[in-house]
């Protein structure tokens, strides 16, 4: 079974480890979750799944990638409470 990924935020920062997670072996489980679709459709074409649900992102994660400024922080944080369990790692 594969690892399965959660990126939260799907800017630059985002794109580039996706880029290199690509590449792996069996390659891990991506979903981005990002509020701009217009990122969607590039991000699919790296093999991720795409989403602007943040929760839904983090509950089908193993682990989850923080990916967005600082002072977004204490806007999108909070959100992900829904999707969080124990077993994840951030």
């Amino acid at each position: 079974m594969s690892t399965s990924i959660a990126f939260i935020g799907g800017g630059n920062m985002a794109t580039a480890m996706v880029k290199g997670l690509a590449g792996l072996r069996p390659a891990p489980r991506i979903t981005v979750s990002s509020p701009n679709g217009t990122k969607h459709a590039s991000l699919q074409t790296l093999g991720a799944y795409t989403t602007s649900d943040n929760a839904a992102a983090v509950a089908g994660a193993q682990l989850v990638v923080l990916a967005i400024k600082p002072q977004m922080a204490t806007t999108v944080v909070p959100g992900l409470a829904a999707g969080w369990s124990a077993d994840k790692v951030l």
